[in-house]
């Protein structure tokens, strides 16, 4: 995968359709290069405009990763009714082929845990304490974590060799990572109004509101 210069991040939108697509306007009209959704754009009690985000990211060419929503409408597209199944099956395959974490260089995109196991998407890092992320800042070799999930727009820190700091990210303001600490960014709720923007090359953070 190629490096990109400037990503736009986008997570728990949940089925609402006018955000993810104001999202991914906004964060284009940013500059950004590529859009990474980290997971749950499905909602189990909000699937009216499902297919619409599906061919959205396909026009956009949006990266996503799964959350826990999408797994379980991936259950129930798999467990059709044959003669439902054939309509639904290109949805089926597109949630399917979605991965559970992505990984760029020395960062790490995932809907919560970046591992390959089921509980990894269903447990937050963000409990409102340090506790969970300082675990798994030893059990990860990323720089950054950029995951979703909690919906909390919020931040861990750790600086060496064992500091561990939780802090809601600035808004209105670019936060400028320090190359010698490692990160986990959660990326509030598109629902909710949130998405961002990483700078790889000038190493900032950016909340931004989506207007709709």
């Amino acid at each position: 995968m190629n490096k990109q210069r400037r990503l736009g991040l986008i997570s728990d939108s949940h089925g609402n359709f006018p955000a993810t697509e104001e999202a991914i306007n906004i964060l284009v009209d940013q500059g950004c290069e590529q859009v990474i959704h980290l997971g749950d754009f499905c909602d189990t009690n909000r699937r009216d405009r499902m297919e619409d985000i599906f061919r959205l990211f396909q026009e956009r060419r949006v990266i996503a990763v799964k959350g826990n929503n999408d797994y379980l409408i991936e259950l129930a597209l798999s467990n059709c009714a044959a003669e439902e199944y054939s309509d639904q099956r290109w949805m089926y395959e597109f949630l399917k082929e979605i991965p559970m974490k992505v990984i760029m260089d020395n960062i790490c995109f995932a809907h919560s845990f970046p591992f390959d196991y089921l509980r990894a998407f269903y447990e937050p890092i963000d409990v409102g304490s340090t506790e969970r992320a300082s675990l798994l800042f030893g059990q990860m070799p990323y720089w950054i974590l950029f995951c979703g999930h909690s919906h909390t727009p919020v931040y861990f820190q750790l600086s060496y060799p064992d500091s561990v700091l939780r802090k809601v990210a600035p808004q209105g303001n670019k936060l400028l990572l320090e190359p010698t600490s490692r990160y986990i960014f959660v990326v509030g709720s598109a629902d909710e109004g949130e998405c961002a923007v990483f700078d790889a090359e000038a190493s900032t953070y950016e909340r931004i509101n989506i207007r709709s």
